[in-house]
């Protein structure tokens, strides 16, 4: 992508349309169908009402995205059993949702798999919840801090409501609005992989 990132200097690109698309055919080459195998599983089985097939999409989801759940089984039973009307909120793109699913209580204690539920969420309707990971996250602080481009303290982007607030402010400010978000993720995710690694 040809991002001029370095430690003692942060120099970020102005995310331009071509810088974009030159982003998603870089994250594409170097995907190896991660993406692809993912987003067939979840069409393959759209609801959430059958709990082998939910634990299924939870087990590739986690395994192929690295989400580090370590029982899976607690997880797909709480999105199967324990979220009312769940598919049509995914369907009508909720962002409440994101939380509801993130908070799996398991042996009296609730876990928060945020990233994971945002993961899920995406697959389940893509053009409605952007994926939110450290990567996302350091991209969008470090274009806040170098760009001003929305005001947010860093810790609410855990916050998936405000979370899309910054999102969309990132692709307003920058007039990306023909860009879908998964466009962006990739472009903001490679960013972010740069910035930390």
């Amino acid at each position: 992508m040809g991002l001029n990132l370095s430690m003692t200097k942060i120099t970020l690109p102005i995310p331009t349309p071509d810088l974009i698309r030159r982003s998603c055919e870089s994250f594409d080459l170097a995907d190896d169908y991660t993406h692809t195998a993912v987003q067939s599983l979840f069409e393959a089985f759209p609801t959430n009402r059958t709990f082998p097939e939910v634990l299924l999409k939870v087990s590739a989801l986690n395994a192929l995205y690295k989400t580090q759940i370590w029982d899976i089984y607690p997880v797909a039973h709480h999105i199967c059993e324990g979220i009312r009307n769940l598919d049509q909120c995914l369907l009508s793109g909720q962002a409440e949702i994101v939380d509801q699913i993130s908070r799996v209580t398991n042996a009296s204690k609730i876990r928060r798999n945020y990233s994971f539920a945002t993961k899920f969420c995406h697959f389940q309707n893509p053009s409605a919840d952007p994926i939110y990971d450290r990567y996302v996250s350091e991209a969008l602080w470090q274009y806040s801090k170098q760009h001003q481009f929305a005001s947010f303290k860093r810790f609410e982007l855990e916050d998936y409501v405000e979370f899309l607030r910054v999102m969309g402010a990132f692709k307003t400010s920058f007039k990306l609005t023909r860009f879908g978000w998964r466009d962006l993720d990739k472009f903001l995710w490679i960013c972010g992989r740069d910035l930390l690694t």
